[in-house]
């Protein structure tokens, strides 16, 4: 799975970051449909969205 794919690459590179399950946690769904999202997993680098398991695109944020 992509979401956990993302969760293990961060994990390997030392970065600390909030896991947020929508089918487990209702406000992270609300957000997560607040914000027009379509696609899992999503993540936040300083308020930017990556979209999939794009571990190319997440090294380049995090290094900005």
């Amino acid at each position: 799975m992509s979401c956990a794919r993302v969760r293990e690459f961060l994990s390997h590179q030392g970065v600390l970051f909030e896991d947020r399950n929508i089918s487990e946690d209702p406000r992270a769904k609300a957000e997560y449909a607040a914000g027009g999202y379509e696609y899992l997993p999503v993540t936040l680098i300083d308020g930017q969205p990556i979209f999939g398991a794009l571990i190319e695109t997440i090294t380049q944020a995090l290094r900005a």
